[in-house]
């Protein structure tokens, strides 16, 4: 394939991505998280978190497992037993989905309560000078253990519905099994409970600064942009991150790696606005059912939910 031909397929992918992709994926968790919200009494913030975070350690605990049962048998595999890994591995999909939104949510509303974040009338912040200082800490603890790439979601990352990213994800020391359970479930533990919630952490504190800086559509725009900008600069960061390790390296990444959690979180604001704006709006519940089971029912449809 010609270096023209590997531009265009790069840049059809970029677009499928963030223009189809992204929006499907924003629009699921903004029909859970919502339904999550209408029943706020059965989800408390500090329950919500707990179960979100054991949810996703049982999980991780469990993943060589579950994919070890998942190859098994292969092309050799009965008809009735393709049809049981396909419904076993949306069931997994659809659990840790709403596992993933219970924890981002309870984290995401802790952070809310304790530091006086109100939106009602406008975005106010009774404890700024706390949330700038966590929020920035947060980033730099993050970029430290060098998993600022553990902030990125659509339309810079994406998995498909098959293979090892199906049940696999790395923990952050990379451990196995075989290592020693101990270890390996210490490694899971600290993955979730610490690296995933410093993520919510992380987020949280970009979304809020667009509140507070940008109008949603400037905030979609931005992203957007950002999305374009960013690709375009692919092969300028490829040829960077060749070169031999040193500091030109290490903050060019970091930077890129910013930038784009900048983007995806605009690009997340902007269209969950629209969503809520235009969607059905005033439907109520069965709008938000809607917007979840359309937006999950294609995603497993393209294989990428």
């Amino acid at each position: 394939m010609s270096a023209g031909q590997c531009s265009a397929s790069g840049a059809l992918d970029v677009a499928w991505c963030a223009l189809l992709v992204t929006p499907l994926v924003v629009a699921g968790w903004r029909g859970t998280w919502e339904l999550l919200d209408v029943h706020a009494a059965h989800f408390p913030p500090w329950e919500s978190c707990v179960i979100g975070t054991l949810i996703h350690v049982v999980a991780g605990g469990a993943q060589e497992a579950f994919h070890a049962l998942a190859m098994e048998g292969g092309e050799q595999r009965t008809p009735l037993g393709r049809l049981l890994l396909f419904l076993a591995m949306r069931s997994y999909t659809l659990v840790l989905h709403l596992a993933t939104n219970v924890q981002w949510r309870g984290v995401w509303m802790l952070l809310d309560q304790h530091l006086g974040v109100v939106e009602e009338g406008g975005v106010r912040v009774a404890h700024a000078g706390v949330a700038l200082g966590l929020f920035a800490a947060c980033l730099g603890l993050l970029g430290g253990m060098r998993c600022l790439r553990n902030l990125n979601s659509p339309p810079f990352g994406l998995c498909a519905d098959e293979g090892d990213p199906m049940f696999r994800f790395p923990n952050m020391f990379r451990t196995a099994m075989a290592d020693g359970a101990a270890r390996y479930a210490a490694d899971v533990v600290f993955s979730v409970g610490v690296v995933g919630n410093l993520g919510v952490v992380g987020w949280r504190g970009l979304w809020l600064l667009a509140e507070l800086l940008l109008s949603p559509c400037a905030s979609l725009v931005l992203g957007y942009a950002l999305v374009a900008a960013l690709f375009l600069l692919q092969p300028t960061m490829q040829a960077v991150c060749d070169a031999p390790a040193g500091l030109r390296r290490l903050l060019a990444a970091d930077a890129y790696m910013l930038a784009a959690v900048w983007a995806a979180v605009n690009v997340w604001r902007g269209l969950w606005t629209l969503l809520d704006r235009h969607f059905l709006p005033g439907s109520g519940p069965l709008g938000l059912w809607l917007c979840q089971g359309g937006a999950l029912a294609l995603l497993m449809a393209l294989r990428c939910s």
